[in-house]
Parts: C-alpha cells; sequence; structure tokens
C-alpha cells in the first residue's frame, strides 16, 4: 500500500465496525491452540466430572473468542474510513449533541459480521479523535459502543457494553460482553473492569514483545464466568507481554445444589493455525486497505514460499499499476497461520516504514493490522494505524 502524508477529506458515509463483536463473541478464524494443566495446587475434594467438562469447555471456546481480542485494531478501522463503503447498513455522522467534543461521531446500523449475507449484527456508540482525523493529529481515538447478534431462526446469541482506546501502538479495552447458546442454555460472560481495560498490542521484532494470542500480545486479567444446567465455572485469565502462555487461575466450580470446588491452576498455548503450514498462505490476493489518518485503497498481493519460516510478497499497489513493492514476511513461533513483517515505501524525501502482523482465517483469507511512522521528511517520526483483509484470488 501507499500512504499518503496527510489523509484525505473526513465525510459521512457508509462504515464497517465487524471487529466489535469479535471483541468478546466471535471466533477469530483459524485461531486456536491447545492447553496443559500447570503445577497448580491439588484442591482439598475430588473434581466434578462436571466441573472438568466445564473446564475444558470454557478453554475450548475461549481459544476461539480471545484472540478475537487482538483483532480489536485491525477492523474497526473500516468503520472509521467512511468512504470505503464495505458495509453499507452502518453510518457514522458528527455528533451534534451540545456539549459533545471536537472530532466526535456517533455510529449506528446492522452489518454482516460473519460473512454470510445476513446482516445480523446491530451495533450503536461514538467515537472521539484526538485531533482531525484526516490528520496525523488523529490519536488518540476514544470510544464506546452496544452491540448484540440474532441469527434468524436461532435467536440472540451476544450482548456486549464496551469502552475502548487506540493509539499508533495499541488498544485498549474494557466492558462486558455474554453470548449464549440458546440451544444448551449455557452463557458465557467476560468482564473487564473499567479501571483495569486488557490492553493489545501487535508482537513482532520491533516491539520486542512476545506473542501470546496469535501474532499479537495481549496484557491484563479478564475474568470469565460460563454457566450452564450443570453448573457454573469462573476463571480468570491472565495475559502477559512477557510469556507466550496464558494463566488460568481463581477457577472454581458450583453446582445446582450449591457445592463449591476449588480447580488447580492451568496454562493455555493460544496458537493460530495448529497442523498448518507455510504452504497454507502461497496464493494471490485482492486487498482492501483503510487508516487512520483517513485513507483507503486497494493492492494486490503474491504471495510465494521463501523457506519453511519466510514468504515473498509482491504487493502491486494499485492492482494493474506494475508499481510493485517487494518484501518478506515471518511466520510467528508456533502459529503457522500468523506471521509478521515490513516494508518500507513512499517518494524519495519521505518515505515510512509500516510494520504489520497477519492472520490468516480458516476460508484462506487472511487480515491485516499495521502501524507506520516516517522515518525522513517533514512528518518524521509521526505516522498512523492501518489494517486491510485480503481475499484468495480463486
Amino acid at each position: 500500500m501507499t500512504r499518503q502524508t496527510g489523509g484525505t477529506e473526513y465525510s459521512s458515509s457508509p462504515t464497517y465496525i465487524a471487529i466489535l463483536v469479535a471483541l468478546f463473541a466471535m471466533a477469530l478464524p483459524g485461531c486456536g491452540g491447545g492447553g496443559g494443566h500447570g503445577s497448580g495446587a491439588n484442591p482439598p475434594n475430588p473434581i466434578p466430572p462436571d466441573a472438568t467438562a466445564a473446564d475444558v469447555k470454557m478453554k475450548e471456546q475461549m481459544l476461539k473468542v480471545m484472540p478475537m481480542l487482538a483483532k480489536a485494531q485491525s477492523g474497526f478501522l473500516f468503520m472509521l474510513n467512511p468512504d470505503a463503503g464495505l458495509t453499507p447498513g452502518v453510518t457514522l455522522i458528527p455528533d451534534l449533541q451540545p456539549g459533545a467534543p471536537a472530532n466526535s461521531y456517533t455510529f449506528d446500523g446492522t452489518y454482516d459480521g460473519n460473512d454470510d449475507l445476513i446482516s445480523e449484527t446491530s451495533i450503536s456508540g461514538r467515537v472521539t479523535f484526538g485531533g482531525d482525523p484526516s490528520s496525523l493529529d488523529w490519536s488518540p481515538l476514544t470510544g464506546e459502543a452496544t452491540i448484540d447478534v440474532n441469527i434468524p431462526v436461532v435467536g440472540h446469541l451476544y450482548h456486549s457494553t464496551l469502552a475502548f482506546m487506540a493509539t499508533e501502538t495499541m488498544v485498549q479495552i474494557s466492558g462486558v460482553g455474554t453470548f449464549t447458546n440458546p440451544v444448551t442454555g449455557e452463557a458465557t460472560t467476560i468482564d473487564v473492569p473499567a479501571g483495569q481495560p486488557v490492553i493489545v498490542r501487535p508482537a513482532s521484532k520491533a516491539d520486542g514483545v512476545v506473542a501470546n494470542a496469535c501474532g499479537f500480545n495481549i496484557d491484563g486479567a479478564v475474568p470469565i464466568l460460563r454457566s450452564g444446567p450443570t453448573g457454573t465455572l469462573q476463571a480468570t485469565w491472565l495475559f502477559s507481554p512477557n510469556t507466550a502462555s496464558v494463566a488460568v487461575q481463581q477457577v472454581s466450580f458450583r453446582d445446582p445444589a450449591g457445592l463449591s470446588t476449588a480447580m488447580p491452576d492451568s496454562t493455555v498455548a493460544m496458537t493460530c493455525g495448529s497442523g498448518g503450514t507455510i504452504d497454507d498462505w502461497v496464493a494471490d490476493y485482492d486487498q482492501n486497505w483503510v487508516c487512520l489518518p483517513i485513507e483507503h485503497g486497494n493492492a494486490r498481493l503474491t504471495l510465494t514460499k521463501t523457506d519453511a519460516t519466510t514468504l515473498s510478497v509482491a504487493d502491486e499497489d494499485p492492482p494493474g499499476s506494475g508499481d510493485v513493492n517487494t518484501y518478506s514476511v515471518s511466520i510467528v513461533s508456533g502459529s503457522p497461520h500468523a506471521a509478521t513483517g515490513f516494508f518500507d515505501a513512499g517518494p524519495v524525501g519521505n518515505t515510512y516504514r509500516e510494520h504489520f502482523e497477519w492472520t490468516l482465517g480458516k476460508d484462506g483469507d487472511f487480515s491485516q493490522m499495521s502501524r507506520y511512522a516516517y522515518t525522513e521528511g517533514p512528518n518524521i517520526g509521526s505516522g498512523g494505524i492501518c489494517s486491510a483483509i485480503m481475499k484468495r484470488v480463486q
């Protein structure tokens, strides 16, 4: 992608916000991993089979749900580039209410969050930029959102109220989200207090942080409550920027009769593409990208395998232009469907470097989150954030 110096004019039009549902509810395509019990103390009472089953189910679901936190900064940007028009059912308009801060906008509408041609998700909320969103002074970005997911025939699956903040280097999230299985009656609630938000950063060599959720790094405590006909399981998942595994602690189970059982601590490895290989990436892709400061565009990416851990990318932006940038991508250790890299671009005297993280989905498409900074010229040191979706060319 080719970066402009100062973005484009900002106006209201159709928008995209699929990521906010994914924050606490939806499964990240291609993600998931394996967990193992750690060296926790033995509980005083035998663990009931229902408690063990509930613990397994919680891990299975969280291995799909939690990596979506890492996509918060990625998909959310589509909403903030209104002229991209990727989801016409959601609108973004200036907030004209008395007392509203400068550079504030409201959003509202429905969209297709899982790409099945059904607009099952409703969204409403507000976002405020730190400055003109079409300039390099856009950061920080703050806001809140209410989200509901209703599947035809199946029923209401998800409700959440979230608060978020994003800068050039991280996303901060807090709030409550509940996913309900209308068939089994089981419900999983994640409740991150406003005073203790979860921090999501890209895990790249540039930042020197460890990947603990696919190609990203999550920092913070996530309280989880899973309830169903057989009982209620509660636990705290502790994400640390210094380790690739997640600690599952303060685990207890209460059965329908009110009997509580303490359970041992354990650890979970949250990887992307268990059983996959680097060859799963090799293909041509059509890319739609958006950025803050506000701008958007298209490209054609051709990925080829260099060796067991490296891909070569030919990035033609825009497609058919003959302007091709070639760079390499490294597979994240332990996550064959997560990758990271960087490229240099821009005219002589005003170049920038863009670091990115990729996540490959089960459908063969992949998403990108990136951040860039100018390395020379009048804007040196300043930059922005971008995201993209890459659709595999059939």
